[in-house]
């Protein structure tokens, strides 16, 4: 990034709206089990910690109801208070958890571009301080009212403030890998318009939509745990297709992915051991922190085997690598590749990806026999595409 402002013509320097301390961030939000789990023992009033935690984990589910929001929201919103909570501690007293609370579910809010006017966040959660009772047989009831009105204005001006200092401190960093909206963006058009894929018997045809209904509940209860702090969105999705394939197969033994099935969709590899041990980090999360109905127990006691046993992925060959800075040339439908690009730096390795993909298309649209493929087809679109590659070859090779 360059230190000199840029100016234009009439003196307007850039830098100042965008300052160059603000820059991608490279905090991939990933820690130990341990490393949660002694934050959280640390403090030494842990199970205050924990009811506040509960309370304002209490107040998302609430604001979800009231404002009928998605559940990518709410899981946008619980992730972002758990980032917060392991870099800093909570407030001291229950009513300035709720304020957080607010700032950070208005933020989810305008991340999953699911938001509301402020007037609707200021009314549900004042009706949220106040029970959600409105009862108009009281004597006092205009006093009553005159108290809401002035907690409405508190709460406003509240979330203004506290919006501005929780950007802070995040770093800006409202770039959550969602695991909810993940699934959605993997599957949900996927199986909509590929339903007869290759790789699709009939039998996981029927099948495969129980699976991401149980995966959508997983991922949406596993999120009141810091299980986010473990791994990064495609893994958790992967965690969760795991388990609810699991647990399916101890219901119907013919059960397995097909062959391939992850590999195909996901920017990397499942490491069969390395997916077990998140499931027992996951159940001493669930040990450590709270006791909800919608903890799983003994459930995520997943061993390697089982994983195995629904699983036909091919192993990686001795000489590849899963580096994630390299770019790999398959599935060039799916948006992998945006952590390689997304500094501006112009490398060897993506210029040969995206020949590689221009080639690539360009024979598919050769051999489907369409109105593109006949325009590409011709000698003087060859002949311009093989001059352009030439020239970009030379200029990088000048460089």
């Amino acid at each position: 990034m360059s230190s000199v402002p840029t100016t234009n013509k009439i003196g307007f320097i850039s830098r100042t709206l965008w300052p160059d301390i603000i820059q991608t961030p490279q905090n991939k939000w990933i820690y130990t089990c341990a490393e949660i789990i002694g934050h959280l023992n640390k403090s030494p009033n842990s199970s205050n910690i924990k009811k506040k935690m509960e309370r304002c984990l209490a107040y998302f589910y609430q604001m979800k109801k009231i404002l009928s929001l998605m559940d990518h929201t709410y899981t946008a919103a619980c992730i972002l208070f758990f980032r917060y909570w392991i870099l800093y501690e909570l407030p001291p007293t229950i009513p300035e958890c709720i304020y957080l609370s607010q700032t950070i579910l208005v933020t989810a809010c305008k991340i999953s571009e699911n938001n509301r006017p402020i007037q609707a966040y200021v009314k549900a959660t004042s009706e949220y301080f106040n029970g959600g009772s409105n009862n108009n047989v009281a004597s006092d009831y205009k006093k009553k009212q005159q108290q809401i009105e002035k907690m409405k204005w508190e709460i406003r001006d509240r979330l203004v403030a506290n919006e501005k200092l929780f950007l802070c401190k995040i770093g800006f960093d409202i770039c959550i890998e969602n695991p909810k909206f993940l699934l959605e963006q993997i599957f949900n058009d996927f199986y909509r318009y590929t339903r007869d894929a290759d790789d699709f018997d009939d039998y996981f045809k029927h099948v495969f939509p129980r699976i991401l209904q149980e995966c959508r509940a997983f991922i949406v209860q596993a999120e009141t745990h810091p299980v986010s702090l473990l791994c990064d969105g495609y893994q958790f999705v992967q965690l969760g297709l795991i388990w609810c394939g699991v647990q399916y197969k101890k219901r119907h033994e013919e059960f397995k992915f097909p062959k391939n099935f992850f590999q195909k969709r996901f920017p990397k590899r499942i490491d069969v051991v390395q997916m077990s041990d998140l499931f027992h980090n996951y159940l001493k999360l669930e040990n450590a922190f709270l006791s909800l109905r919608s903890n799983k127990g003994g459930l995520l006691s997943v061993s390697s085997e089982e994983i195995k046993r629904i699983i036909d992925e091919t192993e990686e060959e001795s000489g590849d690598s899963n580096n994630e800075d390299e770019i790999s040339d398959v599935n060039f439908n799916l948006d992998f590749y945006y952590n390689q690009v997304k500094n501006g730096e112009e490398n060897e390795a993506y210029l040969s990806y995206m020949e590689d993909r221009i080639l690539h298309l360009y024979e598919d649209s050769n051999t489907s026999g369409d109105s593109l493929s006949s325009s590409l087809s011709s000698s003087g679109s060859k002949k311009r595409y093989s001059e352009n590659k030439e020239a970009s070859t030379a200029k990088r090779s000048k460089a």
